[in-house]
């Protein structure tokens, strides 16, 4: 009895899968003739997990040149560079205002030249330089007291004076390289009378200064006198 139920039992079972299969096989034709769906979709699963980071990939192509950008802030200061070449000279200038006045500058010393002679006796020879033997200055020894004569050494301007005593009847006059500048007369006969004469002269180095007695009238004393000296350079 009981082997009977369960040969019945495995009987409906195989008749059951039969049926189950075969049910199957022909909805799954009708689905493929018809596009119908094999099965239902089911509910969203959740999300997977995060891959691996995948390998770079290759450079892509080149852009098309973006536009420009907005204008950027100003930078800072960059460090000082190195000094160029000098340039060329560029072109003079207009005139300038005239400025005020300098520092005061400092004087040189003046260049000095002067003598001053007495004659030492009475009535020189006429028709050349008097000799005036008694120097009273002559610390540049600009004048000859050999001669007679002085020469310049500075070349500038110069005074030139005489104040002689005559006895008798004299004529003096101051020459300048031989040639007559001024000249003095004064007539006596034994008296003491009193002529003189003085010049300003531009003398260059070289040039001569003298007096001279003219002929038989050379009565001048020995109370006589011959200066002379340098104003200023030229």
């Amino acid at each position: 009895m009981m082997m009977l139920a369960t040969l019945q039992y495995h009987c409906l079972l195989v008749t059951g899968l039969w049926s189950f299969t075969l049910f199957w096989v022909i909805t799954a034709d009708i689905a493929e003739r018809h596009n119908f769906p094999c099965c239902v979709p089911g509910p969203q699963g959740p999300p997977g997990l995060n891959g691996n980071p995948g390998q770079n990939g290759y450079n892509g192509e080149k852009g098309e040149k973006g536009d420009q950008g907005e204008r950027g802030a100003p930078g800072s200061p960059g460090l000082p560079g190195i000094h160029g070449k000098l340039g060329p000279v560029g072109p003079k200038g207009e005139k300038g205002e005239v400025g005020g006045p300098g520092l005061p500058g400092v004087c040189q010393p003046q260049k000095k030249s002067a003598f001053a002679a007495h004659l030492a006796k009475n009535y020189p020879p006429p028709n050349q330089p008097i000799v005036f033997h008694n120097i009273i200055y002559n610390e540049q020894q600009h004048f000859d007291v050999a001669t007679g004569s002085f020469t310049c050494q500075i070349p500038g301007i110069y005074f030139f004076g005489y104040n002689l005593e005559a006895h008798r009847n004299s004529h003096v006059v101051l020459k300048k390289n031989g040639q007559q500048v001024i000249a003095s007369y004064q007539p006596a006969v034994d008296v003491y009378e009193n002529m003189s004469g003085s010049v300003v002269l531009k003398l260059e180095t070289g040039d001569r200064v003298w007096l001279e007695a003219k002929q038989s009238q050379n009565g001048i004393t020995h109370t006589s006198y011959f200066v002379g000296y340098l104003l200023f350079e030229s």
